[in-house]
C-alpha cells in the first residue's frame, strides 16, 4: 500500500514538471516557436520587400517655338501659341501632361495666360512636345512682354520654370469714328459761335496705340458751294477741341493740313467696357460766319475731313 502511494507522488511529481516545462517554453521563445519546436512546421513565413523610387529628377522645359514679334488684330483678341519641349530623364510617363502652363507679362498691364495647355506627342522616350494658346487683345500695350511657362513631373512633384524669351508686340495705330459725317443746322452769315448740331465725333481705338496728349489729328479742307462753286468757307473758320461748350474758343483748322488736337487723347481700352474707354471726342464750332452767299457748303466736291493718330 506504501509503494502505491510513493509512485502515484512520483507520477505527480513528473507531470508537475512537465507543466513547467510547457509554461516555461510558451514564455521564453513563443508558444508558435514551441509548436514549431514540437511539430517541426513553421507557424509563420518570411516576406521581401522592396520599394523602388523613380522620377526624384525634375524636368526641364525648353522654349522650341516663339514668335519675335506679333502683331495686334484691330478691335479683336489675338491668339498667340507657342510650342514647349519638356524632358525628364526618368522618362516620358514620369512627366505630368495636364500640368503645363503659361503666361505672357509686362509690368503694368494685365496677365495674359493659359492654365491649360495641351500635350501635342511624346519626341522619344524622355521627352514630348506641348503647346500653349494664349489670347491677347488689341488694347495691351505694346513692347516687350515676357514669357513664362512652368510644369512639373510625377516623381518629384517639383515645379520647373523657363522665363528666358520675350517676344514684341507691336503698336497699332487703328481707329473708327461714329458719326462719320459732322453737320450745321441752318446758320446766318455773321452768326458767332455756332456749335455743330450733330457733334461730337467718337474717336474709338481699336489698335493699343498710347498717347496722353496731341493723339488725334485732323486734316480739314474747304467748304465748296454746292450750288456756287467759286464761293467756299474757309477751314480755317472751324474750331475743334475735345470739350464740350469750349469748341468755339478751340483750336483752329487748316486747309487740307494735318492739326494736332493739343489735348486729345488716345485712350487704349476695351471698347466693350463702356464709359468712354478707349474713346476720345471731338466738337465742331464755327466761331464767325463769314458773310457768303447763301447755299449749302460741304467737302462734297473736294473730298473730306480726315482724324487720324
Amino acid at each position: 500500500m506504501q509503494k502505491r502511494e510513493e509512485t502515484k507522488r512520483e507520477k505527480f511529481v513528473i507531470l508537475s514538471l512537465i507543466f513547467i516545462i510547457l509554461i516555461s517554453a510558451s514564455v521564453s521563445a513563443g508558444w508558435f516557436d514551441w509548436i514549431k519546436t514540437m511539430t517541426g512546421r513553421a507557424a509563420s513565413k518570411s516576406t521581401n520587400v522592396s520599394v523602388p523610387i523613380s522620377g526624384t529628377d525634375p524636368i526641364s522645359i525648353e522654349l522650341v517655338s516663339v514668335s519675335a514679334s506679333i502683331n495686334p488684330s484691330e478691335g479683336n483678341p489675338k491668339d498667340v501659341t507657342i510650342y514647349i519641349k519638356a524632358s525628364d530623364t526618368n522618362g516620358v510617363a514620369d512627366i505630368n501632361d495636364t500640368s503645363f502652363s503659361a503666361n505672357f507679362t509686362k509690368s503694368g498691364q494685365p496677365t495674359r495666360e493659359n492654365s491649360s495647355c495641351v500635350w501635342i506627342e511624346d519626341l522619344d522616350a524622355n521627352s514630348a512636345n506641348y503647346s500653349c494658346t494664349i489670347t491677347m487683345w488689341y488694347w495691351d500695350e505694346s513692347g516687350t512682354w515676357n514669357i513664362g511657362v512652368k510644369g512639373r513631373d510625377y516623381g518629384s512633384g517639383s515645379w520647373s520654370h523657363n522665363t528666358t524669351q520675350t517676344f514684341t508686340y507691336n503698336e497699332l495705330k487703328a481707329l473708327v469714328i461714329s458719326p462719320d459725317e459732322i453737320a450745321w443746322s441752318s446758320i446766318s452769315p455773321g452768326a458767332t459761335d455756332q456749335d455743330a448740331n450733330n457733334d461730337p465725333t467718337t474717336v474709338n481705338n481699336t489698335g493699343n496705340y498710347n498717347q496722353t496728349t496731341n493723339a488725334i489729328n485732323v486734316t480739314a479742307i474747304n467748304l465748296i458751294g454746292e450750288s456756287v462753286s467759286t464761293v467756299w468757307i474757309d477751314a480755317a473758320n472751324f474750331t475743334v477741341h475735345t470739350s464740350s461748350g469750349s469748341e468755339c474758343g478751340g483750336i483752329p483748322l487748316q486747309n487740307a493740313t494735318q492739326v494736332t488736337i493739343t489735348m486729345s487723347d488716345s485712350n487704349p481700352g476695351n471698347l466693350s467696357a463702356g464709359g468712354g474707354v478707349g474713346q476720345e471726342t471731338i466738337y465742331y464750332c464755327i466761331p464767325n460766319v463769314p458773310n457768303i452767299q447763301s447755299q449749302t457748303y460741304s467737302t462734297t466736291a473736294g473730298g473730306s475731313w480726315t482724324i487720324s493718330f
